[in-house]
């Protein structure tokens, strides 16, 4: 970690968490975020508010566990874990991260995009069944004078985002 600081030239951060409403049509059917707001004066002498939150976690992202879809062909979700074990267990929960400190690295963004939008044009849509391959990757990191190391947490600009809004 203290390589990675030493990197650090412009100080400017980047936030890489999304608003839980930020998904206003998630897929399949799935169910938007609605937040609702409850005031205590409405019903008590209490002058307070509170929230109760309905999310559906496969709006967005893998906000519930890493055991949403498993390989077809094996029943096996992330870390071998099988379908019977993951309906008794919470391993591959995301909560694990949280109670070891949260992810920490050096995050090194690829921008695939940008470089496929110079070198081919227009890149392919980020919600079709494009798949970026691992050289596609290298070529990338290269273009931009970027060299991964160890531990290294690697972000993927594929254009999501930027379709999204």
């Amino acid at each position: 970690m203290l390589a990675a600081a030493r990197e650090i030239t412009t100080g400017e951060r980047i936030q890489l968490d999304w608003p839980l409403e930020n998904v206003q049509f998630p897929g399949f059917n799935r169910k938007e975020f609605h937040q609702k707001v409850i005031n205590f004066a409405d019903f008590s002498d209490f002058v307070a508010m509170d929230d109760e939150v309905s999310i559906n976690t496969q709006a967005g992202s893998q906000w519930d566990s890493l055991k949403h879809f498993a390989h077809q062909a094996s029943g096996c979700y992330y870390n071998g874990l099988t379908h019977e074990q993951a309906g008794t267990t919470h391993t591959n929960g995301t909560h694990n991260w949280c109670e070891k400190g949260g992810i920490v690295g050096r995050g090194v963004l690829c921008d695939w995009l940008r470089w496929y939008e110079e070198k081919n044009g227009k890149a392919p849509s980020p919600v079709s069944r494009h798949e970026i391959p691992v050289e596609e990757l290298k070529e990338t990191l290269e273009w931009q004078g970027t060299t991964l190391r160890q531990g290294d947490i690697l972000m993927i600009r594929s254009g999501y985002v930027r379709w999204h809004k």
